[in-house]
């Protein structure tokens, strides 16, 4: 469409949306204590203390687009969003930036595995800024196009998209691999404007004064050309077990510390109507490790060797397509390369017990005490989590959802030995896992 010559009618959409997972926003700049910068709004002079996070319109255009071109017949639309040659002209879907105020934002660690040895290799700690889980977000978009029957059609078509949203399947940031980035679509707005009326067309850059219309998320899932499957799975900490997956930061209530332990139990913030809470977490990004990737990793490489999972975690440079590793690990759970077709989002701890755990480090001649330190454990809670699995980044994703599968069902304790599956620092003797059930939803597919 010739946006300057065809655009008689306009589409306005405006969207309430809530963080479901922490969000990773790169700016581009290091932080004051982190090696990534969240993107934020410059400071203001009159409001020192408050800072606000910024997604600009891009972001939102790229969500929309992606989702787009999932769905049935819906690519044609989404080839128009972001292309400006002269095959489509100028995008018809133009998207406001949006800024929220950061009650708070959280450094979130990360260390590169060595693959051979399973230990974190030496140097390659790194961190990252975040926004914190229940930021509200506001989407809003204008639809330019020339006639009504066009804009019903856009407006049936994103109402699609924001349900893939809505369902996780697609993400805003950094880190779709790590849960980072979804999204719960709140409330959803919209009017169309006749930009042949003069009254209506004063409207067209406002968005507060008018009456909205209000719409809703589709009740079943739409169909779509690349499946996409979703396992929500309820775990715990195996009865009796320690779990250690722990943060050197302190806690926000450390009402119930005596003398304060070195390391603490991993806590994440998150916003819960305007209050922000902190609480028990196992992040994706270790479930995703040491539950499923190890786990497969040892098993293929004793089916098939080095072809089944390379012992390589940077393959040295960037490599074309072409090039890349073609092993079963780089492919599904991704390389410095290319990123992976598997996503896991964090697991918030219902329910949890904490102890303060003393240890002793002996010296190995002697067998005198050498170091007292102690760290905050957890003892017990329930856990759930997603596994998202997209098969439209691989021809072979449904091998993965097979051995994902048939791992789940092992840690269940039933056709495995119980707390086979574990994770943390000190795995070596805590951190056993245990599946209660989990719940599989595929994607419809329009064959």
């Amino acid at each position: 469409m010739n946006i300057l010559k065809g655009a008689h009618y306009a589409l306005k959409l405006s969207i309430n949306l809530r963080l479901a997972t922490p969000l990773l926003l790169r700016s581009g700049q290091i932080g004051d204590l982190t090696d990534s910068s969240i993107e934020k709004t410059p400071d203001q002079p009159d409001q020192p203390d408050q800072q606000h996070l910024l997604v600009n319109g891009y972001v939102w255009a790229s969500l929309l687009r992606r989702s787009l071109s999932r769905l049935s017949g819906r690519q044609q639309l989404a080839e128009q969003i972001g292309k400006y040659q002269n095959k489509g002209g100028v995008s018809p879907l133009w998207c406001e930036t949006t800024t929220s105020e950061l009650h708070a934002t959280a450094v979130n660690p990360g260390i590169c595995i060595d693959r051979k040895w399973g230990t974190a290799k030496p140097g390659a700690l790194f961190n990252d800024e975040l926004a914190i889980a229940g930021l509200p977000l506001t989407l809003r978009c204008i639809v330019f196009t020339p006639d009504e029957v066009t804009a019903t059609t856009w407006r049936v078509a994103l109402l699609d998209a924001l349900r893939l949203v809505h369902d996780g399947i697609e993400n805003i940031g950094g880190g779709w691999t790590y849960g980072y980035g979804r999204l719960v679509v709140e409330d959803i707005n919209y009017t169309i404007l006749d930009l042949k009326v003069p009254e209506r067309r004063k409207l067209l850059w406002r968005w507060e004064g008018f009456d909205w219309r209000k719409d809703a998320l589709p009740a079943g899932q739409p169909k779509i050309v690349a499946s996409a499957t979703t396992i929500a799975v309820e775990a715990k900490i195996a009865d009796g077990q320690l779990m250690a997956i722990k943060s050197s930061v302190f806690p926000l209530d450390a009402s119930g510390f005596g003398k304060l332990p070195d390391t603490f139990v991993f806590r994440r913030n998150h916003l819960v109507e305007g209050i922000i809470h902190n609480s028990p977490v196992i992040p994706g990004k270790v479930i995703r490790q040491a539950l499923l990737s190890s786990s497969l990793e040892r098993k293929w490489r004793s089916q098939g060797g080095e072809t089944a999972a390379c012992l390589s975690t940077t393959h040295g440079k960037t490599h074309s397509e072409d090039e890349r590793c073609k092993c079963r690990r780089c492919r599904w759970f991704g390389s410095t390369d290319a990123a992976g077709i598997i996503a896991v989002t964090d697991g918030h701890v219902i329910n949890p017990s904490f102890q303060v755990v003393s240890r002793v480090q002996l010296c190995e001649h002697s067998m005198q005490n050498m170091n007292l330190f102690s760290g905050e454990y957890l003892t017990g809670g329930e856990f759930s989590f997603k596994i998202i699995i997209d098969e439209n980044r691989a021809n072979d994703a449904s091998e993965l959802l097979s051995e994902v599968t048939e791992l789940l069902e092992e840690m269940k304790g039933e056709s495995a030995p119980p707390g086979w599956y574990r994770m943390g620092s000190t795995a070596s003797c805590t951190g056993q896992v245990q599946v209660n059930e989990y719940v599989i939803t595929r994607s419809t597919i329009d064959e």
